[in-house]
C-alpha cells in the first residue's frame, strides 16, 4: 500500500511540474512578434498605417523618436501637447483623489484669463476627472485635479495618456496673479492681466 502511495504521489508530483514548465515556457514567448513603432494602427483614430520591413532593436537600446506621431494621439492638437486627450470634469467618480498637474499655461483675452492644464493619466474607467477645485486667494489661484474611476469591477492596466482641460477664470481685475498646483506638480505661473 505505501509503495502503491509512493508511486501516485510521484507521478502527480511529475505530472505537476511537467505542466509547470509548460506554462511558464509559453508565457515566456510570445505568440505574436511585437509590431515596430510607425506600424498597425495609429491610436484611437482608427486610422492604420501600412507595415514597413520589421526592425529588431536590443532591449534596452533607446528610442529615437516619439512613438506616436504629431496629430495621431487623438487630441484636438489645440495648443502645446498636440497628443493630449481633452477631457471635462465628470463629478461622482469613486474614490477621488487629488493629482499632480505636468503643466499649467494661461492665454488672456481681454481681461478674461483661460488655463489651460496638462497631467499624466491612466485609461478610462480607471482614471477619469471627476473635478478641478479653484482655490483664490489674494493675487493667487491654487489649481487641483481630482481623479478617481468608474463604478466598474475591472482589471486596470498600466497605460499612461496626457490628459488636457481648460479652466476658465473669468475676467480679473488688472494686476499680476500666481497660479499654482496646489499637489505640487506644474510649476507656478504668473499671469498679469493688464
Amino acid at each position: 500500500m505505501n509503495d502503491q502511495l509512493r508511486v501516485g504521489r510521484l507521478a502527480t508530483g511529475s505530472l505537476v511540474l511537467a505542466w509547470l514548465l509548460v506554462a511558464c515556457g509559453s508565457a515566456a514567448t510570445p505568440a505574436t512578434p511585437a509590431t515596430p513603432a510607425g506600424s498597425g494602427s495609429a491610436g484611437s483614430a482608427g486610422a492604420s498605417v501600412a507595415a514597413g520591413p520589421s526592425v529588431s532593436l536590443p532591449p534596452d537600446a533607446p528610442v529615437s523618436q516619439d512613438p506616436v506621431s504629431p496629430g495621431t494621439g487623438g487630441g484636438s492638437g489645440n495648443g502645446a501637447d498636440p497628443g493630449a486627450k481633452d477631457v471635462v470634469p465628470r463629478p461622482g467618480q469613486l474614490d477621488v483623489r487629488p493629482i499632480p498637474a505636468e503643466t499649467i499655461k494661461a492665454t488672456l483675452e481681454g481681461r478674461a484669463v483661460t488655463l489651460t492644464i496638462t497631467w499624466l493619466s491612466g485609461v478610462e474607467p480607471c482614471s477619469i476627472l471627476d473635478s478641478i477645485v479653484i482655490d483664490r486667494g489674494d493675487h493667487r489661484f491654487a489649481v487641483t485635479l481630482r481623479e478617481g474611476h468608474g463604478p466598474q469591477e475591472i482589471a486596470c492596466i498600466m497605460i499612461g495618456e496626457t490628459h488636457r482641460t481648460v479652466v476658465a477664470l473669468g475676467e480679473l481685475p488688472a494686476g499680476t496673479y500666481t497660479v499654482v498646483d496646489a499637489v505640487g506638480g506644474a510649476a507656478p505661473i504668473e499671469v498679469t492681466v493688464p
